[in-house]
């Protein structure tokens, strides 16, 4: 009877210990939208986001971690904009 009961505690362990934390389960991910360059516009790759398309496109936010504390916001605050045109995607 204890090698029956011993790999059905197991499983059980395992299972909660693979269990993402409540706070991560109840967690909507934020969306990114891509915008399209427009014609003549070009993305000089430079570091400043000071083209119109950034403007443009809708800034992702509201990350949360999963290091160190899994599903919690994230201790540094992120932005995301995607942009692209026919052959670049520029994130």
């Amino acid at each position: 009877m204890t090698f029956r009961i011993l790999p059905a505690l197991l499983l059980a362990a395992v299972a909660l210990l693979a269990a993402p934390p409540a706070a991560a389960q109840s967690y909507d991910p934020p969306s990114v939208r891509a915008v399209q360059l427009g014609e003549g516009e070009e993305i000089e790759l430079d570091g400043l986001l000071d083209e119109a398309a950034w403007a443009r496109a809708p800034a992702a936010s509201g990350f949360r971690q999963r290091e160190p504390a899994v599903g919690e916001p994230a201790t540094q605050p992120t932005e995301v904009r995607v942009v692209y045109d026919g052959t670049t995607l520029y994130v």
